[in-house]
């Protein structure tokens, strides 16, 4: 699977943030320091979140650039429908069926 260069830029750096934060969580567990309880948890707690953002950052990107493929698609595909049908004659047509009522040409006039 190909990813966006924005998706694998942001994936190294969060790679190298959750090293990081590991290294740090590790060093606080080691060193002692006063307060080093609440530092500790707070370590624990960024160890935990920072990869769950960053997985949700990754669905997130994942997931618009598929709609913006698909809508790009999309008007691929209306672009050439428009192209082999005049879109004024088609509108009229369309209002025409809808309305039931017949223009000059039809009537003979």
């Amino acid at each position: 699977m190909k990813r966006s260069p924005a998706a694998r830029v942001f994936a190294i750096i969060g790679l190298i943030l959750i090293g990081l934060i590991l290294i740090a969580t590790l060093l606080v567990g080691i060193i002692d320091f006063e307060g080093r309880d609440k530092v500790f948890l707070a370590m624990i707690f960024i160890d935990i979140v920072v990869p769950v953002f960053i997985w949700l950052f990754l669905v997130i990107l994942k997931k618009k650039s598929h709609v913006l493929n698909h809508e790009a698609n999309v008007e691929d595909a209306d672009f050439e429908e428009s192209d082999a049908i005049d879109d004024e004659s088609a509108s009229e047509s369309v209002i025409e069926e809808a309305s039931g009522v017949e223009t000059e040409d039809e009537e003979g006039n």
